[in-house]
């Protein structure tokens, strides 16, 4: 061994015999045992169940019956109303107003072919449109809820309808004068004209507080079928 090698050796040794008889274990953080446990022992993947079809079809019927629930237990109810019928005329008043508010806006979302506006008057109290197809003429009306309405029923037909599940009536006079009527808890629509019953009943339907309302729900309903819905009630009486 050369001088070199021998002061290697007893380097080497003095080094080690400077360590202590017993080596106290190094403590690990928690963090770090966590991340040995990951290795060590991985928990299991979870498995992303992918919805079919009909499950998701289910939902969404679930979801649309659920808002058209809550939407009409929102809406205002339809209010209970009185119709008289004199010799010559008629009269129409709703009975409970406590919801009545000021008319501010009227829009309408049915206008028939052609037909341009001609008039219109606005107040607290009404909103009227007027509208004319040369000889053709008709008038919208959104009237205050405690109005009393007063209109020409001389020789007329009476019939009652439906108005987007409102009791409304219909009257057509000797001269061709058709009238529909009927309150949505808030205001009363008084449409009348000299054109036919489908279009004065297609312009009711239309009219802005059943858009308003239900304006989240024909998307919806064009796309369910009557199967879809009538699996839906069913599954909400069960």
């Amino acid at each position: 061994m050369t001088n070199f090698e021998e002061a290697c050796k007893m380097s080497a040794e003095k080094w080690a015999a400077s360590f202590p008889d017993e080596v106290e274990a190094h403590k690990f953080s928690q963090k770090h045992i966590d991340a040995i446990n990951e290795i060590i022992y991985p928990k299991p993947a979870v498995k992303v169940k992918k919805l079919s079809k009909k499950t998701v079809r289910f939902i969404i019927i679930a979801a649309v019956l659920l808002a058209l629930a809550t939407t009409a237990i929102a809406s205002p109810a339809f209010r209970q109303f009185t119709l008289k019928d004199f010799s010559n005329h008629s009269e129409y008043r709703v009975s409970d107003i406590k919801n009545a508010k000021a008319v501010s806006s009227l829009k309408l979302n049915y206008i028939p072919d052609e037909f341009k506006m001609v008039d219109k008057y606005e107040s607290v109290n009404l909103f009227l449109f007027s509208y004319k197809n040369g000889e053709q003429i008709f008038d919208v009306e959104k009237l205050y809820l405690r109005s009393t309405i007063g209109f020409d029923t001389e020789n007329s037909v009476k019939e009652e309808l439906q108005i987007n599940g409102a009791d409304a009536t219909y009257y057509r006079t000797a001269d061709n004068w058709g009238t529909v009527i009927f309150n949505n808890g808030e205001y009363i629509y008084h449409i009348s004209g000299n054109i036919s019953k489908e279009e004065l009943v297609k312009i009711a339907q239309n009219a802005e507080w059943w858009i308003r309302q239900n304006a989240e729900f024909p998307i919806f309903l064009n796309f369910l079928s009557q199967n879809d819905l009538f699996l839906g009630l069913c599954i909400m009486k069960a």
